[in-house]
């Protein structure tokens, strides 16, 4: 017999039914709350194979949108390098072009129920991005890359989604996470719905799970390569969005 996996209603956690098990309620191992079992939706696993981790989920659904979003980028920018267009309308176009590709992973972050970001599936989830948003410095070398920020842009969904998955409050999460990709780190707008978050009942839960994903972040093993050198320093620059708003404790 296998086991069946299902979701609680109430918090949104994850959680396995020993296939023996015959009680019409149970409790969940998380929020505790009693739940009628045969309600629950459920679904059958596979013992032999590893479900695919929400974000690394989302990264494939969204790959020829990022990938789109990057070459549009890029060229956008070479007209601005070659003074065809002012600054202005490349900070116009630049916008809509990230709203465009972040907007959607935006929705469907909002939908996930809770999931934990381990520094393993950090650095399977990077090593798809660096593939995906890597830019060529226009006119010149090809094998020379920059960054225009895309990946900050995206750690930052992924560190705030991460912290933020258990949050009830699916409108204030979708503001969070829309700031956070437009960089507003330290905007007055953005103290104040972290602030909201750390007056609510998740405020433990958010401390906590900022804390193990920061404490995941620094336990990335030495860098070995510039890629794992960029993955810590995209990760480290994208968890400041939420880092910056841990209260002293």
């Amino acid at each position: 017999m296998i086991d069946i996996r299902t979701v609680c209603p109430e918090c949104g956690k994850r959680f396995k039914i020993p296939s023996g098990f015959t009680k019409k309620k149970g409790r969940c191992p998380a929020c505790k709350k009693l739940i009628e079992i045969n309600s629950l939706k459920k679904w059958k696993v596979n013992s032999t194979r590893q479900e695919v981790h929400p974000l690394l989920y989302i990264t494939k659904k969204f790959t020829p949108a990022l990938l789109r979003y990057a070459g549009d980028l890029q060229k956008v920018y070479k007209l601005i390098r070659s003074q065809l267009i002012h600054k202005k309308d490349y900070e116009k176009q630049k916008k809509l072009l990230r709203e465009e590709a972040f907007l959607p992973i935006v929705d469907e972050l909002n939908k996930l129920p809770a999931f934990d970001l381990n520094r393993n599936i950090i650095i399977e989830l990077w090593k798809n991005i660096l593939n995906i948003l890597p830019v060529t410095y226009p006119d010149k070398d090809p094998s020379i890359k920059f960054n225009l920020y895309p990946r900050y842009e995206y750690a930052a969904l992924a560190c705030c989604s991460s912290v933020l998955s258990g949050l009830d409050d699916k409108t204030l999460t979708k503001k969070i996470l829309k700031r956070a990709f437009h960089g507003e780190k330290n905007s007055k707008p953005m103290k104040n719905l972290i602030k909201k978050v750390l007056e609510s009942d998740y405020r433990e839960e958010f401390i906590s799970r900022s804390i193990l994903l920061l404490e995941e972040i620094r336990n990335i093993p030495e860098a070995e390569s510039i890629d794992l050198n960029q993955l810590k320093e995209d990760f480290n620059f994208g968890f400041s969005w939420i880092s910056f708003h841990i209260p002293d404790h």
